[in-house]
């Protein structure tokens, strides 16, 4: 028998109502990527950690972040059209910037032979997340 041959997956980018700090709405999935956009208001920041099984690219689409590390250092604040690569073991946070809600797109790329494993700090806590991928 033969696998199921995999097949693209079609998305858009729809503001979601945002009633937390954080939401974050996946847009495709597969083994080896992953691309969600994030929409925060009122900081929405995390804690400090490192992904230890993908490199995470991330561009700002509205709003303004600010991307820090170890010792809060900032190591980038991004407007519009402005990105950031984050390699995986690097450890960040970041956080929103004003009062509006500000708009992130993330893609991940995975290594398929490895655990999605977060190391250090916890999620946002109310943050959440909207599985609308179609895969």
């Amino acid at each position: 028998m033969s696998e199921e041959s995999p097949q693209p997956q079609l998305f858009d980018i729809r503001r979601p109502e945002v009633n937390r700090s954080k939401v974050i709405t996946r847009l495709c999935k597969t083994d080896m990527v992953r691309g969600d956009m994030q929409f925060l208001k009122g900081g929405g920041e995390n804690e400090l950690h490192a992904h230890l099984a993908n490199d995470g690219f991330w561009l700002c689409m509205e709003g303004q972040f600010r991307f820090y590390g170890e010792g809060d250092e900032i190591i980038a604040t991004l407007n519009p059209k402005e990105g950031i690569l984050i390699p995986s073991g690097f450890s960040y946070w970041f956080e929103s910037v004003g009062d509006d809600v500000a708009e992130i797109l993330h893609v991940a790329s995975l290594d398929p032979n490895l655990p999605d494993q977060r190391i250090g700090g916890a999620p946002t806590p109310d943050a959440i997340l909207i599985d609308s991928h179609a895969g």
